[in-house]
């Protein structure tokens, strides 16, 4: 109980996923629950969860993109609870399995809005408060930040920047003892990814670590309360790959799938 006792913790996206999975455990380690999503009912029920287990929590309905609404999510937090000890930006957008060409350029920027504008703006409007408490920042990126993949470059790119803002926050922040880390998460079968994807593509990336798994909610959350706590109070702007060991393996698994879905007219790939 006493690794988060009376903190008080936003997390974004906490409707579902990963989110709502670290609102239970932070909650069980004693922290005060932002329920930060943009569905109202998703979010709700998240609080609710909470609460059935005895936590403390509230919902708040966020668009991360959004100047105006981070801000008040922000000031509704302090508003109940009287601080903010930790931030996490969970919140993201996943997406298209198509190459460079064949996107549609409208295609590429709700990913630089959501994984990238939104983590900014909730940094923009937290840190004000989180100076105040020496708190905690804890964003999620993904392995896709520093591997690339077939259909992947709006995603990637967009999570490689949000590595790029944990290194610059770390720095900023931790003038007044803010800590500012990331989270690299694998392909996780959660309901979402499992929408856009599928049961067939997350078999075949289990090959694509030497655990041969897939990251679950449960190691997202835990690993996110190790960064949220003092257990980890010397460490900053860490990116902390939670990855089954895949980036020291390269296994092109969906290769044929991708040559399959965006071919060029004339044009046979090499291989």
């Amino acid at each position: 109980m006493s690794r988060l006792k009376d903190k008080v913790a936003i997390i974004t996206g906490a409707g579902g996923g990963f989110g709502r999975r670290m609102s239970e455990v932070f909650s069980q380690k004693g922290a005060k629950i932002v329920v930060a999503d943009f569905d109202e009912k998703s979010g709700k029920e998240t609080v609710e969860k909470v609460k059935e287990a005895g936590g403390d929590a509230i919902f708040v309905k966020v668009d991360v993109t959004d100047d105006e609404s981070t801000k008040n999510m922000v000031a509704e937090t302090v508003k109940k609870y009287g601080k903010l000890d930790i931030l996490v930006n969970n919140a993201g957008k996943q997406g298209v399995k198509k190459d460079i060409a064949h996107m549609q350029v409208d295609e590429m920027m709700p990913f630089l809005y959501v994984n990238v504008r939104g983590p900014w703006l909730c940094i923009h409007h937290a840190a004000p408060e989180l100076v105040k408490t020496r708190g905690k920042i804890v964003n999620i990126s993904s392995i896709a930040a520093l591997q690339g993949s077939y259909g992947g470059s709006a995603y990637g790119v967009s999570k490689g920047a949000v590595l790029s803002l944990t290194y610059a926050v770390a720095n900023e922040l931790g003038l007044y003892g803010v800590r500012c880390n990331s989270i690299l998460p694998y392909s996780a079968a959660t309901q979402e990814t499992l929408r856009l994807l599928g049961e067939e593509f997350h078999e075949l990336r289990k090959s694509g670590n030497p655990l041969h798994q897939l990251c679950t909610a449960d190691d997202v959350a835990y690993a996110s309360l190790f960064l949220a706590s003092d257990e980890s109070k010397f460490v900053t702007g860490l990116n902390l790959l939670l990855d089954g060991g895949a980036h020291v393996r390269s296994c092109p698994f969906d290769m044929e799938d991708f040559k399959r879905n965006n071919v060029y007219e004339g044009v046979e790939p090499l291989f």
